[in-house]
């Protein structure tokens, strides 16, 4: 079989994304897919079968600091902080996916391959 990279894209409206992306999951592949509707966006991993919500190519760790600085302003604890900036991220992240859910007009471009950071993907799924 011919397993050179691939990638595809299109309107999420002709097929759904829970379908989208339980083909892209039950299909064996692997990459990276990005999900676009206006302003709204998303990345997603797609590895051994499961989703993984990935952080944004021009995402800025910094925000997900200054969030946890204001959300525990009684609590500083940097021992903790990153586990705290990674569950606001992850819950933000799902927030997106929820949203896009919904959204009308979105679009998707999937790229198989590796996924950029696997560490990422192991915290996000």
């Amino acid at each position: 079989a011919d397993r050179r990279p691939v990638s595809f894209q299109g309107d999420v409206a002709g097929i759904g994304l829970g379908e989208l992306l339980q083909g892209l999951a039950r299909g064996g592949r692997e990459g990276v897919l990005t999900l676009r509707a206006g302003a709204m966006g998303a990345t997603i991993g797609v590895a051994g079968g499961q989703i993984h919500l990935l952080p944004e190519p021009d995402e800025d760790p910094e925000v997900w600091r200054k969030r946890c600085e204001r959300a525990w302003t009684k609590d500083p604890n940097q021992r903790i902080d990153t586990l705290r900036m990674r569950e606001i991220a992850f819950a933000a992240r799902v927030e997106q996916m929820f949203e896009l859910l919904d959204a009308q007009g979105v679009h998707f471009r999937f790229d198989q391959g590796p996924l950029p950071d696997a560490s990422a993907a192991a915290e996000s799924d």
